[in-house]
């Protein structure tokens, strides 16, 4: 049985789709409910960073998921997330995504969708998310704010014809819903392998900024558990956790 999407709220402008989430999940609404937006006027980004959506080219979305985990596997939200873009991306597009550590999917190098999960704990464990996901999808390159234009892309740059929002997202949701099906089923693997899969980041010189300080490197393994394997530019070896690293960057 479907579990995400089952039920779905669209608003035409909302301030945040996560802040609608919440009021709507305090409100004791179904495990797997959508809150869509055409537009948000304070969208944000991890470490309370804005978020870039235009009016009629993004697809902005929470969805509301109630099932306890794990501490270990709460990262597996984010993974889920992405890897949902990155399925609807091939399905819808026909190309080949890939997830950059640890939250944005990127195509040709540049972020074309970005994933915010928040939590609360109700028991003793988190049982309750907001899966806040932007993607980019009908975006022209002159709608992009200057400085977003050598970093970010739309899937209507990358595939050269607009794109159907509705069949994105019911492929998105439908990828998912799967996803989610599988951690619920704990079977975490599934969603690890895949994860691993489409990063992009193994065997390359990056730079790790986190807690104010500048870490250089090769990574040498990543997965969504457990972070970034580095190998420092002095020869140490160092484990970065997703959850505490402001920004990951590939250098040329």
């Amino acid at each position: 049985m479907k579990l995400i999407g089952k039920k779905i709220l669209h608003f035409k402008a909302v301030e945040s789709t996560n802040d609608i989430a919440w009021r709507e999940a305090i409100d004791d609404a179904m495990d797997g409910t959508v809150i869509m937006a055409e537009m948000q006027t304070k969208g944000r980004g991890r470490f309370g960073r804005l978020w870039f959506g235009h009016k009629d080219g993004s697809l902005l979305m929470s969805v509301i998921l109630r099932h306890p985990i794990p501490v270990r596997y709460v990262s597996l939200i984010t993974a889920i997330g992405a890897l949902s873009v990155v399925d609807a991306i091939d399905e819808i597009c026909g190309l080949t995504a890939e997830i950059q550590f640890p939250n944005d999917v990127i195509l040709s190098g540049k972020k074309v969708a970005g994933v915010l999960v928040e939590s609360r704990f109700i028991s003793d464990k988190p049982d309750m998310f907001i899966l806040g996901i932007g993607v980019n999808i009908n975006i022209k390159s002159h709608q992009f704010p200057k400085e977003l234009s050598k970093v970010a892309t739309s899937l209507l740059l990358e595939y050269g014809a607009e794109i159907s929002k509705r069949a994105f997202t019911k492929a998105l949701l439908g990828s998912m819903d799967n996803w989610y099906k599988q951690l619920k089923n704990n079977r975490p693997d599934a969603i690890i392998n895949n994860w691993k899969r489409h990063l992009d980041i193994i065997d390359k010189n990056v730079k790790i900024h986190q807690n104010g300080k500048l870490f250089n490197g090769v990574v040498i393994e990543s997965d969504p558990l457990d972070g970034i394997i580095l190998r420092l530019d002095n020869g140490h070896i160092a484990t970065f956790r997703g959850e505490h690293i402001e920004r990951c960057e590939v250098k040329e």
